[in-house]
Formats: C-alpha cells, structure tokens, sequence
C-alpha cells in the first residue's frame, strides 16, 4: 500500500484468503502487525485473514476486516474494545 492512500473502505480485501499485505515505508495512514493492516490514527485492524494474529496494540477490529476467511482459532486480545458489524462475516 502506497504512501498515497489515505483511506481502505470496509471489506475492501474480504475473501482474500492467502493476500500479504505490504505498506510502503512512510505511509503515516497504515502499518501491519500480525498480518493485520492497522489504521494507525485508530488503531482499528481494517484486514486479516487466517493466517493473522491479532497484536495486542490494536483497539477494535473495523467491519469486514475478517470477511470470508476459513475457520482458524482467533484469539482477539483484552486490548481490543470494540468489533465492528460483520467484523468476521461468512467466515467458514
């Protein structure tokens, strides 16, 4: 992800089982942790899938952001405080 996006819409990477998501080095906006892309002014997981753990310095997972992944064990930590609506829609 460039340094010149400023903005994800919700589930724009739902289904996407097997997606590495990159952040250019410099993108004040975003950063992943996890295998989770964090919006950092947030500090919500905007994406994961089932190969992510959720960090423990992520506050709320945003809507979509686990949509259609395969069933996993997902530990979601003390740290987050609020889950988005259909956060983990149609996860098999």
């Amino acid at each position: 992800i460039p340094t010149s996006v400023t903005s994800i819409g919700i589930g724009a990477f739902g289904a996407c089982f097997n997606l590495t998501i990159e952040v250019a080095e410099g993108n004040t906006h975003y950063k992943v942790e996890g295998g989770c892309l964090i919006e950092i002014e947030s500090n919500k997981i905007a994406f994961g899938n089932q190969y992510s753990t959720i960090p423990s310095t992520a506050s709320s997972i945003g809507g979509g952001a686990f949509t259609g992944t395969y069933a996993a064990p997902i530990k979601i930590p003390l740290s987050i405080i609020t889950i988005d609506s259909l956060a983990f829609r149609d996860c098999e």
